[in-house]
């Protein structure tokens, strides 16, 4: 009976040990995510002070932007996993390829996502019930595309008294 007391420990310990590792692994996620939502917040927050059109174009472009981010989200996830396992095994040249490889997917995210944020814009307020009052600002930033972990997101919604009218820095 020992050597099997001996194992069921050795098992705990590691589901305790992988359980903490995954638990220091997740924090960076976890905060990255916590603050996107508070820039939403802040966003709103500023936002706010211009009037119920802007206010509006916010919250209706909110919930897309999370919808953008979670396609780069989800191809960052499965390039990491891919890495980690090519650097399990110590696969210098499987890194590198899959390294190419991500720069042409973020790129090709970029493209897709930009392209259908542009072509959508129009309709996305009324689908979202914003109502007609809310326009369209064409204020897509090339750097948007690159900080915003690939994707090409940088177009943003108003009102027709909205951000173009506003004394904002």
């Amino acid at each position: 009976m020992d050597g099997q007391d001996e194992f069921v420990k050795q098992m705990e310990f590691r589901k305790t040990e992988i359980l903490w590792t995954l638990v220091t692994l997740s924090i960076p996620t976890v905060l990255e995510e916590v603050l996107a939502t508070l820039l939403q917040y802040v966003d709103t927050a500023m936002v706010g002070r211009l009037g119920e059109q802007a206010t509006a174009a916010v919250s209706v472009t909110t919930t897309i932007t999370w919808l953008v981010n979670s396609v780069a989200g989800a191809v960052g996830v499965g390039v990491l996993t891919m890495i980690a396992q090519a650097v399990g095994r110590k696969d210098g040249e499987m890194i590198r390829r899959v390294s190419r490889q991500a720069l042409l997917l973020v790129v090709g995210c970029a493209a897709v996502t930009g392209g259908l944020s542009v072509v959508l814009a129009p309709f996305i307020p009324v689908w979202m019930g914003a109502g007609t009052g809310i326009g369209i600002l064409f204020d897509c930033q090339p750097a948007d595309a690159v900080s915003k972990r690939g994707h090409g997101a940088g177009c943003g919604f108003a009102g027709d008294q909205g951000y173009e009218n506003a004394d904002v820095d």
